[in-house]
């Protein structure tokens, strides 16, 4: 009988043994899945980031490649306001129609850098060239815009290229 209770003892510590053992390897295995689960999260999060800058950049590709299409409907605009005046009604439709562009731009995060008469700044203006000019208060102001930049969010994906007043 004293032997059935060693037996029986050894039994029980073994299996006590073997009970520590699944639980430390199952610990192990939650713990493993838990690191697994934030990797997987970050992942995500991380490929919404990227697709999302991704979509950015092609935005901003197609507003490069359409800027010179713009800059020449704003300049049409102009020539237009200058022969036909603003009460015809041919201008003020095509006005409406740039509106409506700006508008577009505006709602896709874009914003146009026209710095007419404004001081010149490196980091939203590119210069074409400069023009002495007589009067002090245009030096160092941009005293025609060759071609509007744009921002998208608040970055310049296009400096205006500007002549300014030297």
């Amino acid at each position: 009988m004293i032997e059935d209770i060693s037996r029986a003892n050894e039994v029980i510590a073994r299996l006590k043994k073997a009970l520590n053992e699944k639980n430390k390897e199952s610990a192990q295995a939650r713990n493993d899945y838990i690191y697994l689960l934030a990797d997987f999260e970050n992942f995500k999060k991380r490929s919404e980031a990227i697709l999302n800058e991704c979509r950015e950049e092609g935005k901003a590709d197609i507003v490069i490649k359409l800027s010179e299409t713009i800059n020449e409907l704003f300049y049409f605009k102009e020539a237009l306001l200058k022969s036909l005046g603003h009460d015809n009604e041919f201008v003020k439709g095509f006005s409406m129609i740039i509106e409506k562009l700006q508008k577009s731009l505006y709602e896709s995060g874009f914003s146009l850098i026209d710095p007419q008469n404004q001081n010149f700044d490196p980091r939203y203006h590119h210069i074409a060239y400069t023009q002495k000019v007589d009067d002090d208060t245009l030096k160092g102001k941009v005293i025609k815009v060759l071609s509007k930049g744009y921002m998208q969010n608040g970055k310049v994906i296009k400096p205006a290229v500007v002549v300014v007043g030297v």
